[in-house]
């Protein structure tokens, strides 16, 4: 019964250090600086409350059609731009433009889908292995 309360939260803790990590990586590929880790952290998660508010508020206005799953899509990507812009800060302590901002979290969803695609390649070929061994 533990374990099962805290399969959620060590999710929880991936997730923000993996998006703290990648919004570090997209940061170095764009702006040529790595912020701090913490920094990205609370970026992270800031970003994805905001994202995720904002979805559910756009959903219940504009349904699941297709207009509104976009509108969704690039309100999300310029929250999630706007976050960067104003919490990742260079050295010097200046943020680094929303166009920058911008690149950063385009840089970082590519990443994020280039994971997605990695990681449905493992697990499914896990669960392809698993499912021949039991065949036999």
């Amino acid at each position: 019964m533990g374990t099962l309360l805290l399969l959620p939260l060590l999710a929880v803790v991936v997730a923000i250090v993996v998006g703290a990590f990648v919004i570090q990586l997209a940061t170095r590929m764009v702006a040529g600086f790595t912020p701090a880790f913490g920094n990205c952290a609370v970026t992270a998660i800031v970003a994805t409350i905001a994202t995720v508010v904002l979805h559910m508020l756009l959903g219940s206005v504009f349904g699941a059609a297709m207009g509104g799953r976009m509108l969704s899509l690039l309100a999300g990507f310029l929250l999630n731009a706007f976050v960067i812009e104003r919490m990742v800060k260079d050295p010097a302590g200046a943020t680094m433009g929303f166009g920058k901002a911008a690149l950063v979290s385009v840089v970082e969803y590519v990443i994020y889908i280039v994971l997605g695609i990695l990681v449905a390649v493992l697990f499914g070929a896990a669960i392809i292995g698993g499912f021949s061994a039991l065949s036999h």
